[in-house]
């Protein structure tokens, strides 16, 4: 064996494919970062902020005092306020729990939960109960066909708003960008449809999850006088004169913020979050309601169903009303709502590869027995099994008074994360 192959990380990059290339001390097989992988390891754990990165055990205590990932200790941060799971002392539950234990994988920033945290995703379908897979398929057909009428195609709606903008050069950017664009202006032209959005500075505008700040911002390039608050768990650098704190959504306070205290009217709007972001986002709407803040509608764009965790999904009372009552059901529903966006190919290696992951996730013969469906069967059981998730979140919050609507906003060609829950207080 080559000399440099023995003082480099052993360590297999998942993305890249590649050994990991940091040097090793003598002695070692992973450098510092990978050594909590080594089955001899006792001192590299998790960090419980992050897991995405390690840190020393006897090192933990300073580190988390400057953990970029740590949680801000500013007024509105209130620990798991917009959660069902989260308590107080979260964090401590997932150093003891999981972080000395290496079997278990990690979602970042979640609590540790038994869905989440197995060796085997099959551990979730621990129950006895056996899903018949002709219940499964004939039921998720059944209630989109109770419900399609109540799901509205708003495609179309961002064209003015792309014309006024950026007009023909929209075609001057690469195709990816083009997308994303679009995606942006069909949100704003909903918004504006449902006369969420006017142009004056007693209203403030609240992104969820706001990242690089590109809906607000093209939004501010419309409506300059609005206010806006930008929420994310990383700091950024913006372009544009906006305020932004950084706190992840299911911390968040609202009505604890100057400029949502000052603004007449706010509206809410996100541009995919992921799983469960989408859930706090709308609990974090209910307990601004409840501390009287004036929401008076929202605009949010769903995405990664399979990030979603049934403690903390806000649509179980409409799941339970049609059939769906078991946490098993939505644990297939949400494996199904994958295929809607996992691209099918028919490259061999390709289809041997979704088959191993079929396999690995199966409810014991039931996803099995559903693997003689053809993929476009399976594209549209996931584009119907999105639906019925959206609809039941969309079902919940029309309960803090709103007139809600569950939109598709543009093509699928653009996004198969198309769909809109956009609402405004009574009447829409």
């Amino acid at each position: 064996m080559d000399v440099t192959d023995e003082v480099r990380c052993a360590y297999i990059l998942p993305k890249k494919g590649r050994r990991c290339k940091m040097l090793v001390k003598k002695g070692k097989k992973y450098c510092g970062e990978h050594e909590v992988h080594d089955d001899g390891n006792e001192h590299r754990i998790y960090c419980p902020n992050d897991p995405k990165h390690t840190v020393c055990e006897t090192r933990l205590a300073e580190h988390l005092k400057k953990c970029n990932a740590r949680t801000p200790n500013d007024p509105w941060v209130g620990i798991g306020l917009n959660s069902s799971t989260i308590t107080s002392d979260s964090n401590i539950y997932l150093y003891f729990y999981g972080c000395r234990n290496r079997k278990f994988r990690f979602e970042r920033r979640q609590p540790i939960a038994f869905e989440i945290c197995t060796t085997s995703f099959t551990a979730t379908f621990a129950s006895d109960t056996e899903v018949s897979p002709d219940f499964l398929i004939e039921r998720i057909h059944l209630t989109y066909s109770s419900i399609i009428d109540k799901l509205y195609n708003w495609i179309g709606c961002g064209t003015d708003v792309c014309n006024e903008l950026v007009g023909s050069s929209i075609t001057s950017f690469n195709k990816i960008r083009q997308k994303q664009l679009l995606q942006h202006f069909a949100i704003i032209g909903c918004a504006m449809r449902a006369g969420l959005i006017t142009n004056e500075n007693e209203l403030c505008i609240v992104d969820f999850g706001s990242g690089k700040a590109e809906l607000p911002y093209w939004i501010s390039k419309k409506f300059e006088k609005c206010r806006f608050l930008l929420l994310d768990n990383k700091g950024e650098n913006p372009g544009i004169c906006m305020e932004r704190v950084r706190c992840s959504i299911e911390h968040f306070d609202m009505s604890k913020i100057k400029t949502v205290k000052e603004a007449k009217r706010v509206v809410g709007i996100s541009k995919h979050l992921c799983g469960q972001a989408t859930d706090w986002s709308i609990n974090c709407i209910q307990n601004s309601l409840n501390n009287n803040v004036n929401i008076i509608g929202f605009a949010l764009t769903p995405c990664c169903h399979h990030k979603s965790t049934y403690a903390e999904y806000v649509g179980k009372a409409f799941l339970s009303s049609v059939g769906f009552v078991a946490e098993q059901h939505f644990q297939l529903l949400k494996y199904i709502a994958s295929w809607a966006v996992c691209g099918f190919s028919s490259d061999p290696s390709r289809k041997a590869v979704d088959q191993n992951k079929l396999t690995e996730v199966q409810s014991k013969n039931t996803l099995k027995k559903m693997e003689n469906l053809t993929n476009e069967e399976k594209q549209v059981l996931g584009r119907k099994a999105k639906v019925l998730l959206e609809f039941g979140r969309a079902k919940h919050i029309q309960e803090f008074g709103y007139d809600v609507k569950l939109c598709q906003y543009v093509d699928l060609e653009i996004s198969p994360e198309n769909l809109l829950i956009i609402g405004k207080k009574k009447p829409f």
